[in-house]
């Protein structure tokens, strides 16, 4: 039964190029507005990252699946930063 089921590298791959082209379509719209998208850009880098390592993962790559982890965790540090300096401004 499992053998059935259709290599899902293929749809890791989809979605990663889903994500980019998101993320191009949001920089072009910030850009016409004036806005800087550092935020998102830090959100959809940690999800870009987390299905890197889950491609890794099912291609069986230890070092880039340890490598893509620590640069989800890096990216979503960062994307806290700047939630929290956004949040503290507002203060």
């Amino acid at each position: 039964m499992i053998d059935a089921l259709p290599e899902p590298l293929w749809l890791v791959d989809v979605v990663i190029a889903v994500v980019f082209c998101e993320f191009a379509a949001v920089c072009v719209y910030a850009w016409f507005r004036g806005a800087a998208p550092l935020g998102l850009a830090a959100n959809l880098t940690a999800g870009a990252f987390l299905l890197m390592t889950a491609r890794a993962a099912l291609t069986g790559e230890t070092a880039l699946f340890l490598m893509m982890l620590c640069g989800s965790g890096i990216a979503h540090s960062l994307d806290l930063f700047c939630r929290w300096r956004n949040q503290r401004g507002a203060l």
